[in-house]
């Protein structure tokens, strides 16, 4: 084989791998947005003794808080949510094609309140970590670089050299 030949292969290589890699990203973000759509409502029928039949149980919520040992559900500390927020922030981007699709997927499921209400809980945050109110409120005015020290004074001139001597003539 030429060293062309060679090359040829291997970039046809790298063509198919990653091809083939967001083949499988995309299969797989499609597949978590599936399992997390809600069913479909269930055919009208028109035969009053099929609609007798028991629906079949819901699923878990995934959403919903753990049980406590005595039915009741956790309580939802301070510390817990330091803990949520931190596993997130350690989390993958959320521009990342498979982390998007499953937030765009989990945005849609939500109502009108529910989205203001997240809206308002994260204005309310970035003001406490950015230790800035009227950087949630309003993006454009970003805290920028603090300014650059002043320059110091220019130093004061050389002192001029005294003229020449010149010999009297």
């Amino acid at each position: 084989m030429t060293t062309s030949i060679r090359e040829e292969y291997k970039i046809e290589n790298e063509r198919r791998t990653r091809f083939l890699t967001n083949l499988i990203k995309e299969a797989v973000v499609n597949t978590i947005a599936e399992q997390q759509m809600p069913p479909p409502p269930p055919p009208i029928m028109a035969d009053p003794t099929s609609a007798a039949q028991p629906a079949p149980p819901a699923p878990a919520d995934p959403n919903a808080m753990p049980a406590a040992p005595g039915g009741q559900p956790e309580e939802f500390t301070l510390d817990k949510m330091i803990e949520k927020l931190n596993v997130i922030r350690g989390g993958r981007s959320f521009t990342d094609p498979e982390i998007y699709g499953q937030l765009t997927t989990m945005f849609k499921t939500w109502d009108d309140p529910t989205k203001q209400l997240v809206e308002k809980t994260f204005d309310e945050m970035a003001k406490v970590v950015t230790l800035n109110a009227d950087a949630a409120s309003n993006p454009s005015e970003q805290p920028t670089a603090p300014p650059a020290p002043a320059q110091p004074p220019m130093a004061p001139p050389a002192p001029a050299m005294p003229p020449a001597m010149t010999p009297p003539v």
